[in-house]
């Protein structure tokens, strides 16, 4: 299984990963007439309500111990190597019942330690010193992948999904930056929903809380296995939302914000979640934001065609300038309808057309095509001939529209390579803004762009 999942035996040793035998009684035979005593106690056995007999309690499983920083061992957390309920199961040394400890040179382990265990913080310790930040992922296999790929500063619960205000906690008390990396799957959103909730009574000046959702629902490992993953994942972390973003976001996504009732919905659930914030100036700043995104007039785009549309709408009606972020470009996304026909248009009646575009997230400019363009097979030279100007930026990965100072359009959708059809299509949603201080967001996205503009 290690192996299958591109893990060495390096990396193994250096996690200390073992295997638990199919078996009921395994354990037996090393402990011996001492088994039921220490392993019942250790949480290693249980005793059936049936009878009272004695069995191991992780069988048939990759065992994956949690430690502390001086490299005592916690808990161990068993994944299943067949179909076993639940896919992680965990336990922690010593006994709930236990009021001892585990006897250590230096004195008494205490049972807090164990309730905050996470599996590889003792390997992420002076990395996550060193970077200042720590990244969170959904379980024990994300921590290994990550390592084998050279990022160490990285860490995950001892139970898949089974993060506790503790876990928090102990990071925060080694590292001010937590970034929340977990895939686009159902698991991994409502993990990063559940955690924003546990953080939310955390939050001080002192400490940030960011969320990178990977896409088409890939795990780190996946990602990393790309061409050129590793600096793919450094840009989903660079790129990862700030908690607040996270926060609006997901509350939008969740309630319908086209009538009385959604945007009552809304309130309430975020009033209860601004409730348990004890930041205050934090917890004003998220709460303004609410009350303006309920009070924005929002308008939801949910297809290809219905992005397709606004945009020539918003391009034939442009008084002064349209801004388009789109982390990449193909000569099929500009051709979906006549966007270079409508852009000229434009621009002939004096309309300034700006495109920032990451020529790094684009794939098909490093086959380099005898044109010499950094983009693809001929998109670049088609927006620059209507009159578009293009910029190059380096680690962007938001997709965003903005026209004059009068509508924000901010979602999932890449406005010049999206495709309609094919293999490539999918749902994409983008929510449209005609409120909220869109002249400052606009600055402020202007700002971001330069700081990041390209030498290539």
């Amino acid at each position: 299984m290690l192996k299958k999942a591109g893990i060495s035996g390096k990396t193994a040793a250096r996690f200390k990963i073992g295997f638990a035998p199919d078996g009921w009684q395994n354990l037996e035979g090393v402990f011996k007439d001492r088994y039921e005593e220490c392993c019942t106690a250790a949480g290693l056995a249980v005793v059936s309500k049936h009878g009272g007999k004695v069995y191991d309690r992780l069988r048939n499983r990759v065992i994956f111990p949690t430690m502390n920083a001086r490299d005592i061992v916690l808990g161990l957390a068993g994944l299943a190597l067949a179909f076993q309920v639940p896919e992680y199961l965990r336990t922690t040394s010593p006994n709930k019942s236990s009021k001892k400890g585990v006897k250590e040179k230096s004195g008494t382990l205490h049972l807090h330690e164990a309730k905050e265990s996470m599996f590889g913080l003792s390997q992420a310790n002076s990395s996550m010193h060193a970077k200042r930040f720590v990244v969170l992922v959904q379980d024990c296999m994300d921590v290994l992948r990550l390592h084998e790929g050279g990022i160490q500063n990285v860490v995950s619960s001892a139970e898949a999904g089974k993060l506790k205000p503790e876990n928090i906690a102990r990071l925060f008390r080694r590292t001010p930056c937590i970034v929340c990396c977990f895939p686009s799957t159902k698991r991994g959103a409502n993990m990063a929903w559940n955690t924003m909730k546990i953080v939310l009574p955390m939050l001080t000046d002192a400490v940030q809380v960011r969320f990178a959702i990977l896409p088409d629902e890939q795990s780190p490992g996946d990602l990393l296995q790309m061409e050129d993953g590793r600096e793919l994942f450094q840009l989903m972390l660079n790129s990862a939302l700030p908690l607040s973003e996270f926060f609006l976001q997901g509350l939008a996504s969740k309630y319908r914000l086209d009538d009385l009732e959604g945007k009552a919905k809304l309130l309430s659930d975020a009033d209860a979640l601004l409730a348990t914030m004890s930041a205050p100036k934090t917890k004003a700043l998220l709460d303004e934001a609410v009350r303006e995104l309920v009070a924005d007039q929002l308008e939801l785009l949910d297809s290809v065609d219905e992005h397709d549309q606004w945009l020539k709408s918003v391009i034939a009606a442009a008084g002064t300038e349209v801004l388009i972020v789109s982390p990449w470009i193909t000569n099929a996304g500009i051709r979906r309808f006549d966007l270079c026909g409508i852009i000229a248009a434009a621009v002939a009646r004096g309309v300034r057309i700006r495109v920032f575009t990451d020529i790094e997230f684009s794939r098909e400019r490093r086959r380099l095509y005898a044109s010499g363009e950094r983009s693809d097979d001929g998109a670049e030279a088609a927006l620059l001939a209507a009159g578009a100007q293009l910029h190059f930026v380096n680690r962007i990965h938001g997709k965003i529209v903005v026209v004059d100072t009068t509508a924000l359009c901010i979602g999932s959708f890449n406005w010049l390579s999206a495709a309609k059809a094919g293999p490539y299509q999918r749902h994409e949603v983008s929510v449209v803004h005609r409120k909220g201080n869109i002249a400052l967001r606009k600055t402020k996205l202007l700002a971001t762009m330069q700081s990041r503009a390209s030498d290539s």
